[in-house]
């Protein structure tokens, strides 16, 4: 039961991250500020710690692309996206595993 809610959890954020690195590629000094409002003036606590858990890999590796040129930058963003789909889809194929296993 742990070890699924684990998995559905990494499943979710690698799901996240996808979808937040095409907003990336679309717009990237918009998508730039959605993970700063996350992350400043929160009190709880809890849109830093999703913004830096779902958010943060992949704004930083976009803003390590972003400093490249452009063309370059973008074709660097559509591999990372697909990256990402790749491991969310054989993410989802290790939970249904797990889940039929248990």
């Amino acid at each position: 039961m742990i070890l699924e809610f684990i998995v559905s959890f990494t499943i979710l954020g690698i799901i996240i991250n996808t979808f937040y690195s095409l907003l990336l590629l679309i717009n990237h000094t918009h998508s730039k500020r959605i993970y700063e409002c996350m992350v400043d003036g929160d009190i709880f606590l809890i849109g830093t710690f999703i913004g830096n858990l779902y958010f943060g890999p992949t704004y930083y590796l976009s803003s390590k692309i972003h400093s490249l040129p452009i063309i370059l930058a973008k074709l660097l963003m559509l591999c990372l996206i697909f990256f990402l789909f790749i491991i969310s889809i054989l993410s989802i194929e290790l939970g249904n595993m797990i889940g039929k296993a248990y």
